[in-house]
């Protein structure tokens, strides 16, 4: 028994927002030999496979940056 409140066995998937998705697509393909589980084109989103886990892909929209507010509002909006 442990004195946390949950117990995390492992985590399904994680997503990484990206500026140049095909730059990150050769990286994590090419360089770590993961491969594509699904492609939803139309929101530039790429899901790879890493073993028993998955790596998303989230291409960020053009213009839009890592540090933009909206982009964590709409983050906390989700949670």
């Amino acid at each position: 028994m442990s004195d946390r409140a949950i117990e995390i066995e492992g985590i399904d998937h994680v997503v990484l927002r990206v500026k140049d998705g095909e730059r990150a697509l050769r990286f994590y393909i090419e360089v770590l030999g993961l491969r594509v589980e699904m492609i939803i084109e139309d929101f530039h989103y790429y899901q790879l496979r890493c073993g028993r886990n998955l790596l998303d892909l989230s291409v960020l929209p053009e213009g839009e940056h890592l540090d933009d507010r909206k982009i964590f509002s709409r983050a906390r909006r989700h949670n």
